[in-house]
């Protein structure tokens, strides 16, 4: 996958990253694309925007933070109490992190990225 294959080389700039397929793709990085997802951003006021792993380069240089779905909820309950997170776009992870974090974050919902 292509997000897989970015990630490798920010995280390693030296090394070659091989992509046996550079048609394999994934349906969460094709569904959030950088134009609407930055106007999206946009309309929340003092956004923290935190973005799954399995989205395009792109998408990651305009997030506050990126996370796995294992690192999510530590990463939320970090974020300072005065931002609006903004999550995207895994919409099953969001609402599962809209879930257990209702309390501290009840404006988790409204602001879930829903390509």
């Amino acid at each position: 996958m292509k997000f897989m294959g970015e990630v490798a080389k920010i995280l390693s700039p030296s090394k070659k990253v091989l992509m046996p397929d550079l048609d394999a793709g994934c349906s969460l990085e094709k569904s959030c694309k950088v134009g609407p997802f930055k106007h999206f951003i946009s309309k929340v006021d003092n956004p923290f925007v935190l973005t799954y792993i399995n989205s395009s380069v792109e998408v990651k240089a305009v997030s506050d933070s990126i996370c796995t779905s294992s690192s999510a909820e530590k990463i939320i309950r970090n974020i300072p109490a005065d931002k609006t997170i903004v999550f995207g776009p895994d919409r099953y992870l969001g609402d599962y992190l809209q879930k257990k974090n209702r309390e501290k974050y009840g404006n988790l919902e409204r602001d879930l990225y829903r390509p």
